[in-house]
């Protein structure tokens, strides 16, 4: 065979590799659906390319009336199996992996067409005819590598444009809706430029049409990422207020709580005159009165929780108020460990935590519970290689729990559903997990919510 022909051959073959790797990559990189082992995601996805690529350069080398039919046919059989592996490698529901691989593989194939589009009208701009075959299989060689190159640009530049922050999985809707625009726009400028005789003009009003679409496409990415980043923002102000009003309620109950004590200190010494007179007149009855009446002062006594770190501290304090409120408590045992967990995430996971508890506990069902029972635990626990944070408190129905994470319906969301995403956002953050259950009780259900980071 022809050194040349052999050349094409493999660099053909890239192509379509590429059109299999980019849409393993935008499954995960631009979409962000993740795969359970993203490094054997894109080495299957170059195998499958490989194989596909050497079926349709066998086809082509047969002959007969059905070539071309065969040829699609081994094109989908390809497309078909990457979709399959690709389902099997990504986390999440079945039918949500589906549509996820299914969608990008047809979204990535429009867009390699769109830019084998631009690459055909450029081309029409140059008499290629004039040129001696040996330049002409340089230029095929320097276009096709441009166009693949453009297209990972333009991948990569969406991909860096959500950034890290936007770790969310696109809708799969808003994936649809893309790929069926996409589709629509380029299929009417590809299929005029395929019918109609190549002129400069058409040829430069279809490449500027496609250009445009493809910016569309880019501004949209940058539209909705930034949209994100804003509300990212809003939410940390909010948190940051909420962990100021926190830290100033802290305090004036800290300093109240001082107060107390130093007046307790100051009648200490009336107490033990009064004590010791009612001692010496054997009067124990209204001795024993008077120790009942002092240890009920004692025990209303405002003392603030210390866990090791002051921020929790001062959030607990403000929870266990609205817990009173709510005819509840908060019940606190463990340490902090220090620096693990910054101001802002140990707000999102500690406040969001108490506030579903708080309002779980707040249920008309639950008040009519004994006190006991009423009861929120906090408990921190470290050990060598691990530190959790883990809320327990009873609520009066079950919430749909699938995977560890609460399905949010209106119901759930009222009771336990408002801000857990951000104790989630807030635990990935630190390097941790989150996960809730519920078990059935003699009095209704207990849900616990447990925040596990490692200790290391």
């Amino acid at each position: 065979m022809n050194p040349v022909r052999v050349i094409v051959i493999l660099f053909q073959l890239v192509i379509v590799v590429s059109i299999f790797f980019f849409s393993a990559y935008s499954v995960d990189a631009v979409f962000r659906y993740k795969y359970k082992n993203r490094k054997f995601a894109y080495i299957m996805s170059l195998a499958i390319g490989i194989i596909s690529g050497i079926a349709k350069e066998i086809v082509n080398t047969l002959e007969g009336p059905d070539i071309s039919l065969i040829y699609e046919g081994a094109e989908m059989a390809g497309y078909l199996l990457l979709a399959i592996v690709l389902v099997i490698l990504l986390q999440g529901k079945v039918w949500r992996r589906i549509l996820a691989a299914l969608m990008t593989i047809e979204l990535i194939v429009t867009i390699d067409a769109i830019f084998a589009t631009l690459r055909e009208q450029f081309a029409g701009f140059f008499d290629t005819d004039s040129f001696p075959p040996e330049v002409i299989i340089l230029l095929f060689f320097l276009v096709e590598a441009s166009r693949l190159a453009l297209e990972f640009v333009f991948l990569f530049l969406i991909s860096r444009i959500r950034g890290k922050k936007d770790d969310t999985p696109m809708p799969l809707p808003l994936i649809g809706i893309i790929m069926v625009v996409l589709q629509l726009i380029s299929s009417l400028i590809i299929q005029d430029g395929a019918e109609s005789d190549w002129s400069r003009d058409a040829g430069i009003i279809r490449i500027t049409a496609l250009v445009l679409m493809l910016l569309i496409f880019v501004l949209f990415f940058y539209i909705r990422t930034s949209r994100t980043e804003r509300n990212d923002l809003k939410d940390l102000n909010r948190t940051n207020e909420e962990l100021i009003a926190s830290q100033t309620k802290f305090f004036e109950a800290q300093a109240k709580a001082d107060d107390e004590i130093r007046s307790m200190r100051h009648d200490m010494k009336n107490n033990i005159q009064v004590l010791s007179l009612l001692l010496e007149n054997g009067d124990y009855d209204e001795m024993r009165k008077y120790l009942e009446e002092m240890g009920e002062n004692l025990s209303s006594t405002n003392i603030s929780p210390h866990t090791g770190d002051t921020i929790a501290d001062a959030i607990i304090t403000d929870k266990k108020a609205r817990a009173k409120e709510a005819g509840s408590d908060i019940t606190v045992s463990g340490k902090v460990i220090p620096d693990k967990i910054s101001p802002v995430n140990m707000c999102k996971i500690l406040g969001n935590l108490l506030d579903n508890a708080v309002e779980a506990v707040s249920d008309p069902a639950i008040k009519e519970l004994p006190e006991e029972v009423r009861i929120i635990e906090l408990q921190f626990k470290k050990t060598d290689n691990f530190f959790m944070i883990s809320v327990a408190n009873p609520c009066a129905a079950r919430p749909a729990i699938e995977d560890g994470r609460i399905v949010t319906t209106k119901a759930d969301r009222k009771r336990h559903g408002f801000g857990l995403h951000n104790v989630e956002t807030a635990a990935k953050e630190c390097g941790g997990e989150f996960t809730v259950s519920c078990d059935e009780k003699p009095y209704g259900f207990r849900f616990l919510a447990e925040v596990i980071i490692q200790a290391k």
